[in-house]
């Protein structure tokens, strides 16, 4: 956890330096541990530096990453074992582009961790790299070939990393390290900014960590700086007299309803011009002039207000806390001074003390945040406040450009023309349905208008910049102008038989079967229920005088077959039909049983021997099932179904005679008789499905549905 010197020193020199390119450097020593995540993204995150190279993440995968406000990453990660892995983050209003990265190493096998881009500023292509070099690890020649294949082609080239080479100390160290590094920084014309000792032990100060360039006449000014919350690895921070942009303020629009007067708004509605969209010729025209009289007027009454976007420090980030973060800081350069034991140890002490202080203020933070949350949307609220969300992620693509995948898929791609043209033969040969060749639509009406915009509850703003919100606070003023653009096209055409021009329904009866022309079983729910409540209401004439047993009789032949009739065909009944049918059944068991009206009623079911009506539906589809599989009638759903042994010849362990569940995607289609059918079958138990007779297998179903 850094101190607020530490930050307000780098906040002064991206101040000095605000239109130059500002690198970072840092060994995080894991930015896995919730500590030094918090940690890096106080000190950088929606921060002015350009570019910021981090070793030793101990990333695994994207889900790892921490984010960075302003900032996309770019990472190298080592998959073999705990440790290392680089990561680069840039600020996001520069032009990225990966061009080589380490590849995966085997289990135990220490090569360097490497990540090289090539990063756009004002219009000038540099070469960037960060490196990780584990302790007394070889292979350094992998990252020099990689590195110098792609210096040829740049003038401006950066590397930074940790290299474990001990630059400058005064301690005996492995010859072949420095040299190593030494030979990668002459062959690729790099000079390392002169920084002091970057590691920090109470034995010993290496300069391990480091930044090295082309162009080191374009340096201006560097510094580094201790994180002791983060690593025990200086900062480094060096400033190039390359022009960076500066970034433009995050800002956002809203409309300002503080004057919104909606009476005077609705008059004024009423009152628009909107002859202008009727005279227009063309929908597109019509929608356009639309778009522009309800902007018009919203601009008048409620104007678009520019805001910029404010970042505040994490609330459990107390006066008190960054107090101890400073006395902690002190006490480390402290003990980085005089190496002695005892300002170590308080050092410690005190360090352990700050993040047990942080970890417990967050934790009673949430607590109390969560504890006053009353509803849904304030416990979500409560839980963005403590960084529980869904976060955009700002781990940077690095697939081909889009044009790039566009150009090869549509230079391999490979069309037979000869099986096109014979397909489309094969379709022109199919005779037409109707006469007609046009496709036609119903007219949309006012209810549906209304239940279409209601039932929406996001409040998202698309391309014409108007909110589903906008819509609803004046959608009865705006009705007749909605449904002119939607019906405009709709055209009906005239079903004439025998000179008789028939007219259109909402309805139609077949067989006693009512279909609505919505196909949601309303209609024919709705007349059930009148006829079973008609015939309910004959036997509760007389419920005193006939005994349950006679009064379960009548209800079994005068309400049920009401009930059942084409029940098997409401495959997909919706939930709000179904239990108004089944309250109907309810109501047949308190009449029978003499329930009280408060009472359960499903436990009596037993009782009463009865099945519920999803039960009743289902034995009725399973029936005429095993009737096609016996029988093969009839022929048109006999041919829907097939045995999964008659697919292929392997020989499955199992021997129950299962069905092949035909491919479906949607809830919809699960619906229909010829897959919720084999859904059914498929789950039935074995002696069941080998039922010789149609009467056997209603008795064993019967039995097997009561047990369930």
């Amino acid at each position: 956890m850094l101190g607020t010197v530490d930050k307000s020193l780098l906040i002064d020199f991206c101040a000095k330096a605000a239109n130059n390119l500002k690198i970072i450097h840092v060994n995080a020593q894991s930015l896995i541990f919730n500590c030094h995540a918090e940690e890096f993204q106080y000190l950088f995150s929606n921060s002015a530096h350009d570019i910021i190279s981090v070793s030793e993440t101990f990333y695994k995968t994207a889900d790892d990453v921490v984010p960075l406000e302003g900032f996309n990453c770019f990472t190298s990660n080592r998959m073999s074992h705990i440790g290392g892995g680089v990561a680069i983050y840039v600020r996001n209003t520069l032009r990225v582009k990966v061009l080589a990265q380490s590849a995966p190493s085997l289990l135990r096998e220490q090569k360097p961790d490497f990540l090289i881009l090539e990063i756009s500023v004002s219009n000038i292509n540099i070469l960037f790299a960060t490196v990780y070099r584990p302790p007394k690890a070889g292979h350094l020649s992998v990252f020099q070939d990689e590195l110098f294949s792609f210096c040829i082609d740049y003038e401006h080239v950066f590397v930074s990393g940790d290299v474990n080479a001990h630059f400058g100390s005064d301690k005996p160290c492995d010859i072949m390290d420095g040299k190593g590094v030494q030979e990668l920084l002459d062959t690729c014309n790099l000079v390392r900014v002169p920084f002091n000792a970057t590691f920090h032990t109470g034995t010993c100060d290496s300069a391990l960590d480091m930044i090295a360039t082309t162009c080191i006449n374009k340096l201006t000014q560097f510094m580094q700086t201790p994180v002791c919350g983060l690593s025990a690895h200086d900062l480094l921070y060096a400033v190039f007299s390359f022009k960076v942009p500066k970034p433009p303020p995050e800002t956002f629009s809203r409309r300002d309803f503080s004057h919104f007067n909606m009476e005077q708004f609705k008059t004024e509605i009423l009152a628009a011009p909107w002859d202008r969209m009727l005279d227009s010729p063309e929908i597109d025209a019509k929608l356009l002039v639309f778009n522009q009289l309800l902007l018009e007027l919203y601009d008048r009454h409620a104007p678009l207000r520019v805001h910029y976007v404010k970042r505040y420090p994490k609330p459990w980030i107390s006066s008190e806390l960054i107090l101890l973060m400073n006395q902690r800081d002190q006490a480390y350069r402290r003990s980085r001074r005089t190496k002695l034991s005892c300002d170590i140890s308080i050092y410690k002490k005190l360090r352990n003390h700050v993040n047990k202080v942080k970890r417990d203020a967050k934790v009673n933070y949430a607590y109390s945040v969560f504890n006053n949350a009353k509803s849904s949307k304030e416990m979500w609220d409560a839980l963005k406040k403590v960084d529980v969300k869904n976060k955009k992620s700002n781990v940077a693509c690095n697939f081909p450009p889009a044009d790039v995948l566009n150009n090869h898929y549509s230079s391999v791609t490979c069309i037979d023309v000869k099986a096109v043209e014979n397909r489309l033969v094969q379709y022109s040969a199919i005779p037409a349905l109707v006469e007609d060749d046009k496709f036609y639509f119903s007219d949309v009406t006012l209810s549906s208008l209304l239940y279409a915009v209601n039932s929406v509850k996001s409040n998202a703003m698309g391309v014409d910049m108007i909110s589903l919100k906008m819509l609803k606070s004046c959608i009865l003023e705006l009705a007749p102008a909605i449904l002119h653009i939607y019906n405009l096209p709709v055209i009906k055409p005239a079903v004439i038989v025998e000179n008789v021009c028939l007219p259109y329904l909402n309805y139609v009866t077949n067989l006693g079967v009512t279909v609505d022309c919505y196909i949601n079983w309303e209609q024919h729910v709705l007349t059930t229920c009148h006829k079973s409540i008609a015939a309910l209401q004959s036997i509760r004439r007389h419920k005193e005088i006939l005994p349950p047993t006679v009064k379960k009789r009548l209800v079994e032949s005068l309400v049920f077959p009401i009930l059942d009739y084409g029940a098997a065909v409401m495959v997909d009944i919706p939930v709000k039909c179904a239990e108004r049918l089944q309250r109907i059944q309810n109501a047949c068991a308190r009449l029978v049983l003499n329930i009280p009206r408060y009472d359960h009623v499903s436990c009596h079911y037993k009782t009463l021997n009865w099945l519920s009506l999803q039960q009743r539906r289902d034995f009725s589809i399973l029936c005429i099932l095993k009737n096609a599989l016996l029988n093969k009638t009839p022929l048109y759903l006999y041919e829907k179904f097939m045995f999964v042994k008659d697919v292929h010849c392997i020989n499955l362990r199992g021997s129950k005679p299962l069905l092949r569940l035909p491919l479906h995607s949607t809830d919809k289609m699960r619906g229909a008789f010829w897959i919720y059918s084999v859904i059914l079958w498929n789950s039935l138990p074995e002696h069941i499905m080998l039922c010789k007779t149609l009467a056997n297998f209603k008795k064993k179903m019967l039995k097997h549905l009561l047990k369930s």
